[in-house]
């Protein structure tokens, strides 16, 4: 080998993992020139056993990991269902098999649920009173945020809340989605869980991921009762739900229940808030077709001119839905009647012709609805013909001949 090669070499330095390190070699490290082309080979070997060695020491640290994990849930979820048997057969039971080691508050694999859980879901009323007695957490929550409170109030069993809520169990511990117990007794209808939770304190006014509250939830689903029984401890009336900006007002308005609109009205509920899309309580009534709902937001003080994003009126929802009644309520009450709705700029007038609503025609023409007012050049007696409205453009060629 030349001088110069022989120098280049040894230049090279190899470490003794193989890495060039750019330094010159210590004389005990210097390859022989025979060994030049085996060394590099032999040591990435020895690096690739390694790795291949360390990858199955992991995985068999993780089957083992694996195999405990299962053994632990399936002695849980058998120390779950030793310790539900007994606690439905009575406090001694209980004892007997916490002096076989076996734990209270074990979990049943999948859901997470403890046998406190499971008797308040199920009613038993005894079987709580049984766990209670020996010490069983009271506050766990399963695999969905759920506790034994939340899980007697969703399944409306007022005994075992009545027995938790003694025990000192958390009131407003809510599930992963946000729902707490007060709230799924008012969505449910649960007057005796609701007053029971108001009389221990519960908190009114937390909401959910969506924003509702547990008096949103008993105004949507016209739980009237419950709806007095919020607002008389107190609850807030105009928090808005997130997701569409209703309010426990709106809430009850677009779903019709007249007596909780009635008492959100008479509790000093704003009239007048809007929704994400611009909708207030007295469009929702006009266009879902309430009239008792909307004669009652009248007769409060509703704006009835308030238009939507689109530019809906109340009135334009009556007039294009033909909503009669409610149309007639409106006029009556000073809606203005040629406002024009923002996208294709129809009014009122223009609506009920291009729907063949003649009673709301006839009732817009004697209230003074303007004739003459176009859309892309196109009035309302020409919408009402090009529609094949024939009844509604009578109406309207005959007013307009008394012009």
């Amino acid at each position: 080998m030349s001088r110069g090669k022989r120098r280049a070499e040894c230049m090279q330095g190899v470490d003794v993992g193989g890495i060039a390190t750019g330094e010159p070699a210590p004389p005990s490290k210097r390859r022989k020139p025979s060994d030049a082309g085996l060394a590099p080979a032999s040591l990435e070997f020895t690096r690739f056993d390694c790795g291949q060695a360390e990858r199955h020491v992991a995985k068999a640290i993780r089957i083992v990991a694996d195999a405990k994990r299962v053994h632990h849930c399936a002695e849980n979820t058998a120390h779950y269902q030793e310790v539900l048997a007994a606690a439905r057969r009575g406090v001694e039971a209980l004892r007997d098999a916490r002096a076989r080691g076996v734990s209270f508050n074990a979990r049943r694999a999948g859901s997470r649920a403890t046998a406190i859980m499971t008797a308040s879901s199920g009613g038993d009323a005894n079987a709580v009173k049984n766990l209670i007695a020996v010490g069983t957490a009271l506050d766990l929550q399963n695999s969905k945020g759920l506790t034994a409170l939340t899980c007697a109030a969703r399944d409306g069993h007022a005994a075992v809340v009545t027995v938790l809520i003694g025990a000192g169990a958390a009131l407003d511990l809510p599930r992963t989605d946000g729902y707490t117990a007060i709230m799924f007794a008012a969505y449910f209808g649960r007057l005796a869980i609701v007053t029971a939770l108001v009389g221990a304190g519960a908190a009114l006014d937390l909401q959910t991921e969506d924003g509702c509250t547990a008096l949103i939830h008993a105004a949507c689903y016209g739980h009237t009762t419950i709806v007095t029984a919020l607002i008389g401890a107190g609850a807030a009336l105009d928090l808005r739900q997130r997701r569409a900006g209703l309010t426990a007002l709106t809430c009850a308005v677009r779903y019709g229940h007249a007596a909780v609109v009635t008492v959100l009205i008479g509790a000093g509920a704003a009239l007048d808030l809007p929704d994400t899309d611009g909708d207030t309580a007295i469009t929702f009534a006009a266009y879902f077709g309430h009239p008792a709902i909307v004669t009652a937001l009248i007769g409060a003080g509703a704006a009835l001119d308030l238009q939507t994003e689109d530019g809906y009126t109340a009135l334009m929802h009556a007039a294009c839905y033909g909503h009669t009644t409610i149309a007639t309520a409106l006029i009556g009450a000073g809606a203005a009647l040629d406002l024009r709705q923002h996208r294709a700029g129809f009014t009122a007038l223009m609506f009920a012709a291009r729907c063949g609503h003649a009673a709301i025609a006839t009732a817009l023409v004697a209230a003074g609805a303007d004739l003459g007012l176009t859309m892309d050049g196109m009035t309302a007696l020409q919408i009402a013909r090009m529609r094949k409205k024939h009844e509604v453009a009578t109406i309207l060629e005959q007013a307009q001949d008394m012009l």
